[in-house]
């Protein structure tokens, strides 16, 4: 209603003709088309930013975020690791093999601290086993037998035993030593001072004749081993060198004890 009383208004000041030019320039940069407006709102609407655009931009950022979130699944149980399923050997990474049940467990030779994740179910000097291992002087680690990580074989001749099962004895008793030999706990070695068998005086000099192992866990008498003994000579029974303290007697028989000198 305020419109046509606007025209009549100018008409009545300008003249129709002038009134025309006038409301079809004016309707022109307004965006009148006639009608009951519907136009001029649909007119509106296509020339703003914050339409369709932000219906397209929140459809983009939506497809971006399934992308994103689809590209970082990964993992999982399929990774051929530790407890992964299998059905062969191939399903597993290469540090593992498909276990009988149905997992993929650690291969023999691999670092392990438990016996639980490895296949073999043996966990022997810090890598999976083939077998227990726990004999005397036997060993997994190939640092230990020379061979291969995973395969249980004899210790190194001369190594400790791995095992802790060979016992130390004194040399004197010429028994074990706590190292290996071929597999088996070794005895003190041939020529291992085990004793004395008597002292004598041969000129100015006395010498104590030493008792040896003969490597077979025996202490016996071996011609040609003999000590030098001290400026106190012999003992007072004959059967080795006197002494004070230990630097008194020879490097054979290093331990002064009640004045004897013993291995």
């Amino acid at each position: 209603m305020a419109r046509w009383f606007y025209i009549g208004a100018l008409v009545a000041l300008f003249g129709v003709a002038s009134c025309v030019q006038l409301i079809t320039s004016g309707s022109a940069q307004l965006g009148w088309t006639g009608g009951s407006g519907g136009a001029s709102s649909e007119t509106v609407g296509s020339t703003g930013g914050t339409g369709p655009a932000s219906t397209t931009s929140s459809s983009t950022n939506s497809t971006t975020s399934t992308s994103s979130t689809s590209s970082t699944s990964t993992g999982g149980s399929g990774d051929g690791g530790t407890g992964a399923p299998c059905s062969s050997n191939t399903a597993c990474d290469a540090d593992h093999v498909c276990s009988a049940g149905g997992t993929c467990q650690l291969a023999n030779g691999q670092p392990c601290a438990a016996a639980t994740p490895c296949d073999s179910g043996f966990c022997v000097d810090g890598v999976c086993c083939n077998k227990a291992c726990d004999a005397a002087c036997m060993a997994c680690a190939a640092a230990l037998t020379g061979g291969v990580n995973g395969t249980c074989a004899q210790a190194t001749n001369n190594t400790v035993d791995p095992r802790a099962l060979c016992a130390v004895t004194p040399e004197t008793t010429c028994g074990t030593d706590g190292t290996c030999l071929l597999g088996a706990c070794s005895d003190w070695a041939a020529g291992t001072v085990c004793g004395t068998a008597g002292c004598g005086t041969q000129g100015q000099t006395s010498e104590t004749q030493t008792q040896v192992c003969d490597g077979n866990g025996t202490c016996s008498v071996i011609d040609g081993h003999f000590a030098t003994c001290g400026h106190y000579g012999c003992s007072t029974d004959n059967t080795t060198c006197l002494c004070v303290k230990n630097t008194d007697c020879p490097a054979a028989l290093p331990v002064c004890k009640s004045n004897d000198c013993v291995p």
